[in-house]
């Protein structure tokens, strides 16, 4: 950690900051070059939410990844669903998601919120960071972070630039589809669509530029059902 990094404290998105769950406090120490983005801007939708990329350390063998059925328990919390598929193994966890509210009030997030802790039905968390995300809130790029406990007599997590993974995801209307069966002697006609240039430079700017490399597809066209059937590929 360098001299200037540790001068430049930076709790959870400056106005979203305090106690998780169980105690636990986490503290990022992070470069200010590093954007924030409206996280219930971009959760506050009907569409399901596709992982495109992510960093091998923490997608590697996963695709198909999506949440969905986004659904507001109380100003700080939300269920939705995670599907993905490991090495062919298909998985659905119920999703828990509270924000990490600021100091002020507890009860309810003031100003920018954009961060929220993510616990799946087995207990695990993970801190989830929006850093960017498109005009339309159609394309975000997530900072991902496995929490675990520090052993400090505050059990506190103190957490720096160099634990973040990265997730580039899209929402459903914007990502690539399968083709349906085409008429006799006809062609497919596969719907590819990217991520917007905006997003995808974000992506190069705060993560592949940042060293965090080594990126693998997450989302495949075949992830969707074939328009007109009833299962996925």
């Amino acid at each position: 950690m360098t001299k200037k990094l540790l001068q430049l404290l930076v709790s959870l998105a400056l106005l979203c900051e305090g106690n998780l769950i169980g105690g636990m406090q986490v503290v990022v120490v992070q470069d200010k070059d590093i954007p924030r983005s409206d996280l219930l801007a971009f959760i506050n939708t009907t569409e399901p939410i596709w992982t495109y990329r992510g960093n091998q350390a923490l997608d590697e063998n996963i695709t198909c990844k999506v949440d969905y059925q986004f659904a507001e328990v109380n100003d700080t919390t939300y269920t939705f669903h995670r599907n993905y598929t490991e090495k062919n193994a298909s998985s659905s966890h119920k999703m828990n998601g509270r924000l990490v509210v600021s100091k002020g009030s507890r009860s309810k997030p003031q100003g920018l919120c954009t961060s929220w802790v993510v616990t799946d039905d087995l207990g695990v968390r993970m801190l989830e960071i929006l850093i960017y995300q498109t005009a339309n809130h159609t394309c975000g790029v997530f900072y991902v972070l496995p929490l675990t406990r520090s052993r400090d007599e505050h059990d506190d997590a103190l957490l720096t630039e160099d634990d973040f993974f990265c997730e580039l995801r899209m929402k459903d209307s914007i990502t690539s589809i399968p083709a349906p069966p085409p008429p006799r002697g006809g062609s497919y006609q596969v719907v590819n669509r990217q991520p917007p240039s905006d997003c995808l430079e974000a992506y190069t700017d705060h993560c592949t530029g940042r060293g965090k490399h080594g990126d693998t597809q997450v989302y495949r066209h075949s992830c969707k059902a074939v328009p007109g059937s009833k299962s996925n590929e």
